[in-house]
């Protein structure tokens, strides 16, 4: 059967607790989207052209009937699938064992069952995190030998270079071995040279079900003694058993790997000890990593630790976070291509670059990638040496003057390339003389490029002592329609602003976002309450009616009477032109109350649960930001607004209201997820839902009644690693608006709906059997689009 697979993939995550035999769970996402389309009957297509029929009920994200297919696959707790959604009842599939690598499906499917034992789930887990997720946390490695089964109260086990690995005191009584949720305490003899284990030991191999041959990694926990066990087979270990590893004959090997908090710190990722076993030898020291949209990264390669170093830019390019999962296919010659799953197992990447195959890559490492398509990330100054900045450089001619107000000037020509005009992003390398300049600008520094009376907002990508001009340079580019061979001069006149102009076209220069002082109104600080800030749970589509001007006169005099930060409120009137501006000056009062407790970086919040991001400088007293509202807004919001009211949470958000000539609040249109007026779709960031029971349905229930509360089970979404022990959240749906407040218990996947959710239900006219689906956008997980699936009685 030849489908046409389209580009829409996702992973399932068959985890301990949510693992069910024969049946697969979907991404909630996916089944949201598709759940009305797909069939009732599903096929999913093998590797070797086998097809497997099953099923879909439309009120269960899980694909029924499988029992077969997992018996034939050996498909095991924490065993990723990764599926392709091909047309109608097709998908494709891919089968990841708890070693982290694809299968090789010829070899398994002869391989004889493992024997079930009541810890045979716990020790999968702790493989499947130790190669998976964990980073460089194997700290010794014991070999199984004959002499660990010797019938003796103290068998010898550990050399003293093997207690300085793991950082055992002499004459410690006893450790603790454990995989995730099990543990042995296994007492310590100290011998000459030695560490002999107690009787204790025999429990855990026995439990372990260990063999001659195998390989116990333990790895180190915050507690002094306590050691995670991974346990590789022996088959593995001798490279002999087929099952653990693509076969060497398929040049397209595979393995994933997550990203934990630890890992996007260091901006490193090591690859699974099994795959390394195999490859490892064909990885140099610089590894290229394509990611689709011919996005090509170097990375570098650490033999001895077995680690993917450098990836801190790539984290930011990409946006990556916690529990985002990297799946790699080794194209040989040290190059990799990369799938991004998000934390709801979505293919990250696929909105933003479309549909990429790796049949593109293969062409580019036939044909030689041109050098001046590769990003170059590098998270140390040691590594700047290798980019390319000399060639433009060479291309430039450079002089240095002082400016009329004293401001240190200087001005540079560069002649365009092919890899400047290609819209991936690779901007103009800034000269050496500047980079004093430069270096004292932050990571991810917005100069503008005037041009004309025009300006483009750029961000400066520094790493070593080297900077380009990178986000916003394909706007840039293309706004300005450049091509290659252009000549462009870059004069910097201060003020994060240089002066852009053609050979071609002698563009003319006009000073742009020069701060202008704007006084406020006459209602300098409104003070209003929350219900008014988030509208209330009613919103009429165009206005709602707002505060008279009297009370919000009395408002304010009422909360410049009170002491800290109560009248953390600005009211000011923005004219058209100031559109233009991303700068804005607050009022002295407002800086002398809250300026001290202001946020250098901070999340601008509009009425709608859109969010930007913004900052603060102090030393000027100023915000920048706002252009990007009007990017979301549209320009045409400005015909009905008389003034803004920026309200500071003192945390890190300023939410932004509007209104009319007569005090009326403005409702902008849209949810947290519509599409922004510039055409750009917000990703969904995390998602739950909520099946509407019988016990929703009390009006009257005490706070104290849990069951009676709607639960958010986390479903390894991250929720409650992001929520607050009380976490209030907006609700949007259409032009309503509901406030809830969660509760999340500390060390569970657990939350629950404590307050507001009464109103909800009643707004939305929620019956029994009703799903609700709630989704936020990236790194804005308290504004909530809803979505309502109604029961259809099945």
């Amino acid at each position: 059967m030849n489908i046409e697979e389209k580009s829409l993939d996702f992973l399932c995550l068959n985890f301990g607790g949510g693992f069910k035999k024969g049946k697969l769970k979907l991404p909630l996402p996916f089944y949201v989207t598709y759940s009305e389309h797909l069939p009732s009957n599903l096929v999913l297509h093998g590797p070797s052209n086998d097809l497997w029929p099953c099923t879909f009920n439309k009120g269960d994200p899980r694909i029924h009937g499988l029992e077969k297919w997992m018996e034939y696959y050996k498909v095991k707790p924490y065993n990723v699938v990764r599926l392709f959604y091909l047309d109608g009842p097709d998908f494709r599939f891919e089968i990841f064992t708890q070693y982290a690598v694809e299968m090789n499906y010829t070899a398994v499917i002869s391989d004889t069952a493992s024997k079930n034992f009541v810890y045979e789930v716990d020790k999968l887990y702790s493989k499947y995190l130790f190669n998976g997720f964990r980073n460089c946390v194997g700290k010794y490695t014991l070999v199984i030998d004959p002499s660990h089964f010797v019938q003796e109260s103290y068998p010898k086990f550990l050399v003293n270079e093997a207690c300085e690995q793991l950082g055992l005191s002499k004459f410690v009584p006893s450790i603790v071995l454990g995989f995730e949720d099990h543990e042995w305490t296994i007492g310590l003899k100290w011998a000459n040279n030695a560490v002999q284990f107690g009787s204790e030991w025999a429990d855990f191999a026995k439990d372990a079900a260990l063999f001659v041959g195998d390989a116990l990694v333990l790895q180190e926990t915050k507690y002094k003694g306590f050691f995670k066990a991974a346990v590789f087979e022996a088959s593995v270990v001798s490279d002999c058993e087929p099952s653990a590893v693509v076969a060497v004959t398929n040049q397209e090997a595979k393995f994933f790997k997550g990203f934990t908090k630890a890992s996007l710190k260091a901006g490193e990722l090591e690859i699974p000890y099994v795959f390394r076993m195999k490859f490892a030898q064909n990885l140099g020291n610089v590894v290229k990593l394509f990611f689709g949209g011919n996005h090509t990264f170097k990375v570098g390669y650490c033999s001895s630790t077995g680690s993917l170093k450098g990836l801190l830019e790539l984290v930011k390019h990409f946006h990556l976070m916690e529990n985002y999962i990297l799946l790699f296919t080794f194209k040989g010659n040290s190059a990799f291509f990369v799938s991004v799953y998000d934390s709801q197992c979505l293919n990250h990447l696929r909105d933003v670059y479309g549909n990429s195959t790796i049949s593109e890559f293969e062409d580019a490492v036939d044909n030689g990638i041109d050098e001046d398509e590769i990003i170059i990330i590098s998270d140390s100054s040691s590594d700047s040496s290798d980019s390319d900045d000399s060639s433009d450089s060479d291309d430039s001619s450079l002089s240095e003057v002082q400016g009329d107000d004293g401001e240190p000037n200087f001005d540079f020509s560069v002649v365009l390339k092919r890899s400047h005009v290609d819209q991936r992003g690779h901007g103009v390398y800034i000269p050496p003389p500047f980079w004093t300049e430069s270096r004292q600008w932050q990571r991810r520094t917005n100069v503008g490029l005037v041009v004309g009376n025009v300006a483009w907002p750029v961000e400066i990508l520094r790493f070593g002592n080297q900077a380009r001009f990178s986000g916003g340079w394909n706007g840039f580019v293309s706004g300005n329609h450049l091509a290659a061979g252009n000549t462009l001069l870059f004069t910097y006149v201060g003020g994060f602003e240089f002066e852009v102009v053609s050979g071609y076209s002698f563009w003319t220069y006009l000073v742009w976002s020069k701060p202008v002082h704007r006084e406020g109104s006459s209602v300098a600080e409104l003070s209003l309450s929350s219900s008014e800030q988030i509208c209330s749970q009613r919103r009429r589509e165009s206005s709602i009616a707002g505060l008279s001007c009297e009370r919000s006169l009395y408002s304010a005099m009422r909360s410049m009477e009170c002491s800290g930060i109560v009248a953390a409120k600005f009211c000011i009137r923005l004219e058209y032109n100031d559109t233009l501006s991303n700068e804005l000056h607050p009022p002295v009062a407002f800086v002398e109350r809250c300026g001290f407790a202001l946020p250098m970086q901070f999340q601008y919040v509009l009425i709608n649960g859109k969010k930007f991001a913004g900052s603060y400088d102090s030393e000027n007293s100023r915000f920048t930001g706002l252009s990007s509202m009007f990017e979301i807004l549209g320009l045409g919001i400005m015909s009905g607004v008389h003034s803004f009211v920026f309200t500071y949470d003192g945390m890190s958000n300023i939410l932004i209201s509007s209104f009319d000539s007569e005090l009326n609040e403005l409702v902008f249109p849209g949810t947290p997820l519509c599409d922004d007026a510039n055409g750009y779709s917000p990703l969904v960031g995390k998602c739950f839902c909520i099946k509407v029971e019988a016990k929703h349905m009390f009006d009257d229930c005490p706070p104290v009644a849990s069951i009676f509360t709607p639960e958010i089970y986390d479903d390894f979404m991250g929720l409650s690693e992001v929520w607050q022990n009380f976490q209030c959240i907006n609700i949007y749906s259409g032009s309503c608006c509901w406030r809830l407040v969660a509760r999340n218990r500390d060390h569970t996947n657990y939350c629950a709906i404590v307050d507001g959710w009464q109103r909800m239900r009643d707004g939305l006219g929620l019956e029994i059997g009703d799903i609700c689906v709630f989704q936020c956008p990236i790194k804005s997980y308290d504004q909530f689009k809803i979505r309502v699936l109604k029961f259809d009685g099945y």
